[in-house]
C-alpha cells in the first residue's frame, strides 16, 4: 500500500485593480482543476499539481460582489476577477496588514485613473496602464512637473505604524499619479 503525502503551499499571487474590479492572478502553469471560492470579504483558491496541494485564503480589504466575480484558467495563470461593490481604491489586497511574501502588484495590469472633473467626463477613456517599474521612469530636462504625474502604489500610501483608519479610499482619490 502506497501513501501519498501531499505538501501545501501559496502559490505566488499578484494582483491589480481598476475602478470597478481587482484582479488576483494566481501564477501557476497547467491548471487543470481547481477550486474557488468567494464571498463578499474572502478569497479562497486550491488546486493541487504533482502531488502538491496550492492554496490561498484571502480575507479582503474591501466588498466585493461574489455574484459579479468569475474565474478564468489560462495556459500559465489563473485570473480571479473580482468585482468590487464601489468603486473605492484600494490601498492593499489585503484586510491585514501584514505584507505575505507571495503576494505581489502586478506592475503589467495596474490601471491608473484620475477624479478630476475634466477626468471624469471623459469616463473610461482616461485609464492608462501604470508603468512596469516605477523607478525606471526617464525624464529628460525638458520636462516639465506640469505634464508629469507621481506613482503612488498601494502599499506606499499608508504606513503600517502611522494609521490604524480604514484604507479604503473613496472613489474620487487619485488611484496611482505620475508626475
Amino acid at each position: 500500500m502506497m501513501i501519498y503525502i501531499f505538501s501545501s503551499v501559496h502559490p505566488k499571487t499578484v494582483w491589480s485593480q481598476t475602478r470597478e474590479l481587482v484582479r488576483v492572478c494566481v501564477k501557476l502553469r497547467g491548471v487543470e482543476r481547481q477550486q474557488t471560492e468567494i464571498t463578499a470579504s474572502r478569497l479562497k483558491f486550491s488546486t493541487q499539481l504533482r502531488h502538491v496541494v496550492y492554496e490561498l485564503d484571502m480575507e479582503l480589504l474591501g466588498e466585493i460582489d461574489p455574484e459579479q466575480s468569475t474565474v478564468i484558467v489560462k495556459g500559465s495563470e489563473v485570473q480571479i476577477l473580482l468585482k468590487k461593490r464601489n468603486h473605492a481604491v484600494w490601498t492593499r489586497l489585503l484586510k491585514s496588514k501584514e505584507k505575505l511574501p507571495y503576494v505581489s502588484i502586478d506592475f503589467d495590469r495596474w490601471e491608473v485613473w484620475s477624479s478630476s472633473e475634466e477626468d471624469e467626463a471623459e469616463g473610461d477613456a482616461n485609464f492608462q496602464a501604470a508603468p512596469t517599474n516605477p523607478d525606471n521612469s526617464h525624464h529628460t530636462s525638458e520636462d516639465s512637473r506640469e505634464g508629469r504625474k507621481l506613482v503612488l502604489l498601494p502599499e506606499m500610501l499608508v504606513s503600517g505604524s502611522e494609521s490604524d483608519t480604514d484604507e479604503i479610499l473613496p472613489s474620487d482619490v487619485d488611484c496611482l499619479k505620475f508626475y
